[in-house]
């Protein structure tokens, strides 16, 4: 392992004790060589309450640094501020690498000055979602770089704060670095009464610890490429939870200067103590070569297809990580409380790398009938044989996500009992086969509301919309009530050689379609909106968005190298925004070679970012299906839709309303902190839960 910096800037109760911060007294801090050193009283300059640095790794440790800031105006911040602090905690061997050129993250930009807060970590408003925690609340987080931060939105708070790093902080440090935790939490109430702490956990050692390999748990939502990765929070301990009838999992990433092979992940049942346990479904990340992006993110080898493990193991080189997926699900007569359990890394029997795991199951159990409406394609491009086709297909619905086609003879009963299953939510139809299903569900309205056609797709030209009217008017002369679905993705005005209008979409897509399907940024559009929602209200219609591999860098999109955080939240906006459903163009597209596993390697269309349309690979051995890493945050931001709905039912719509504004509102405003978005998730499913059982 090379020599990691050790950095720690705990200003808080060291140097800015006596001056800052009333009634913090002196502070013991062991030294480098173990040694406990009596802190000194350490006056900074009072406009000089700023220090930053770069944290640092030791195998099996975190080491913390702290910002502080007073309503101080950015351009206060200079090279003398750096070198006073970073003087003043060298005295107790402390050392920061501080970077002033990052400071603007931290800046009010209405008045260019700074709000009142400590922060403890590396953390900017759009990875820490800081500014959307309301009064009163503090957060423990983790951003994509790794660091805890701890908020403090009044001034009168910091002795508080400053306690309780004393207290629960500084009593863990070891040779100046503190054992990585899996959480550190502190709320107060509005009066500014501390109502909680939840502490650190010390870092656990495995049996056989190997300290040139770094592991550590993340939520299912990271993003480690293969390469050029941030090291992520080192937590040896991780807790998520989930309600009945729901998929819920987490990541373990791996990394090591050395290569290794032969590496197994076992995770023991997770047992409640009363002899009830969950078995999760372990897979190892499959690395794409992102070569077409979509300017947003890094181009590299990105984790994508998720494989399950093998007997033998698994391995990756030196100067790279490994992700591993770990998969829960729970049905309806899961018992609901706390199940606990132990992964380990092993190889030749030996346990390198141990953490513990902790799954909440709520008191809450999801409907089988799906609340958010989908259509994903899965009709062309495809390279599944027709067997693997239907179990595609079969996935999907377990996932709550309807594919366009049911991969069935119409007159099966197969196709019948998929039509019927509440988790299906639509299901696009060919003319040829109309006549028939029209008549044998014709007495069954809630069949019948999912069925549609699709005649032409993103019409922009008179001639697109010569043939919208044409099939429309072919299909409703023999099926007055069908629904047809016309997505667009732009407004064309069409005029006559006097420059008269003729026609706009708006009117085309009116007289045609019942199903409103345009893309989130043109949905983001006032106009467009009004519109959709005006048709909505006034006869009913549906409001679809969809996403594609051309999405505006503001948007989100399900690319691969898109985090899972941001693929999440997109159903949190459709909540917001009261969009009823999702299109998507494709699940499994190969391009025109058929070759899925090579589509980062110019083997394919060229106009496409490489995985576009990709959210299911082929098993290069059995050819059956294989799930992504992204498709699993597809589906929890369906099921956190569900929970909405659940929540508008039992709490009203304005409170549920209340917790989505929290996480994204309009398409181009979310936020990118996996801590946020799971913090808000545990609220909503507590309130939930609190009122199920009154």
């Amino acid at each position: 392992m090379p020599k990691r910096l050790l950095t720690l800037v705990l200003v808080l109760c060291m140097a800015a004790g006596a001056v800052l911060l009333p009634g913090c007294g002196p502070t013991s801090l062991p030294g480098e060589s173990g040694s406990e050193t009596e802190t000194e009283k350490i006056v900074i300059p009072e406009e000089t309450y700023y220090a930053q640095g770069t944290t640092e790794f030791a195998t099996g440790r975190q080491c913390l640094y702290t910002v502080i800031h007073q309503d101080t105006p950015k351009d206060m911040y200079t090279e003398r501020a750096m070198e006073t602090l970073t003087d003043a905690l060298a005295s107790y061997g402390i050392y920061a690498d501080t970077k002033a050129d990052t400071m603007p993250s931290f800046v009010n930009v209405e008045d260019n000055r700074l709000e009142r807060e400590i922060v403890l970590g590396y953390t900017n408003r759009a990875e820490s979602g800081a500014y959307d925690m309301g009064k009163g609340q503090y957060l423990y987080g983790m951003s994509e770089k790794g660091h805890i931060f701890i908020l403090a939105q009044r001034s009168e708070d910091l002795e508080k704060v400053t306690r309780i790093f004393t207290d629960h902080v500084l009593p863990h440090m070891e040779n100046g670095s503190i054992p990585l935790v899996p959480g550190f939490v502190v709320r107060f109430d509005e009066d500014g009464r501390l109502t909680e702490i939840k502490g650190s956990d010390p870092y656990i050692t495995a049996p056989d610890e190997d300290e040139n390999l770094l592991g550590w748990f993340d939520y299912g939502t990271a993003l480690y490429m293969q390469k050029k990765f941030f090291v992520g929070p080192m937590r040896s301990s991780f807790s998520f939870s989930m309600a009945k009838n729901e998929y819920e999992g987490f990541e373990y990433i791996l990394t090591s200067d050395s290569s290794y092979e032969g590496l197994l992940c076992e995770v023991t049942p997770l047992s409640d103590g009363e002899g009830h346990t969950l078995v999760g479904d372990i897979y190892v990340a499959y690395y794409t070569n992102i070569t077409k992006g979509n300017d947003k993110y890094l181009t590299g080898y990105c984790p994508d297809a998720m494989l399950p493990q093998k007997a033998e193991g698994f391995g990756f080189k030196g100067g790279q990580s490994q992700t591993l997926y770990v998969l829960y699900k729970t049905t309806k007569d899961t018992v609901p409380g706390t199940y606990k359990g132990t992964l380990n890394i092993k190889k030749d029997g030996k346990i390198l790398k141990t953490g513990e795991v902790s799954l909440k199951v709520w008191d809450i159990c999801y409907d089988e009938e799906t609340a958010f409406l989908s259509a994903f394609g899965n009709s062309f491009g495809n390279w599944f044989n027709p067997d693997n086709l239907k179990e595609s297909y079969d996935i999907m619905v377990d996932y709550r996500l309807s594919s366009y086609t049911i991969p069935y003879d119409v007159d099966s009963e197969a196709f019948d009992t998929r039509v019927r299953n509440p988790r299906i939510t639509s299901v696009m139809i060919n003319v040829s086969d109309a006549g028939f299903i029209y008549e044998k569900y014709k007495g069954e309205p809630e069949i019948l509301e999912k069925l549609y056609f699709y005649p032409v797709d993103e019409p922009s030209t008179p001639e697109d919309f010569e043939n919208m009217l044409y099939y429309s008017n072919l299909i409703r002369e023999r099926f007055p009530d069908a629904d047809l679905m016309t997505p667009f993705y732009k407004i064309v005005t069409v005029r006559n050689e006097e420059g008269e209008v003729v026609t706009t979409t708006f009117k085309v897509i009116e007289d045609t379609s019942n199903w409103i399907c345009t893309k989130t940024n043109t949905l983001d559009i006032a106009e467009v909106r009004d519109w959709a929602m005006n048709l909505k209200k006034e006869r009913g219609a549906r409001i679809y968005s969809y996403v594609c591999g051309e999405q505006k860098p503001e948007y989100t999109d399900f690319l691969a190298e898109t985090p899972g955080t941001d693929k999440r939240v997109l159903f949190w906006q459709h909540y917001w925004n009261d969009v009823d459903g999702l299109l998507y163009w494709c699940y499994g597209y190969a391009g025109t070679t058929g070759d899925i596993w090579n589509k980062g390697a110019g083997k394919t269309d060229t106009y496409l970012p490489t995985t576009d349309g990709c959210l299911m690979y082929s098993d290069p051995e059995t050819g059956r299906p294989v799930v992504t890493l992204g498709l699993q945050s597809v589906r929890d931001g369906v099921e956190d839709f569900q929970l909405l709905c659940m929540a508008e039912r039992l709490l009203g719509r304005e409170q549920a309303m209340a917790y989505a504004e929290r996480i994204g509102t309009t398409f181009d405003t979310f936020t990118t902190d996996e801590n946020t978005l799971m913090y808000v998730y545990e609220e909503l499913a507590a309130a939930v839960e609190a009122a199920l059982r009154q």
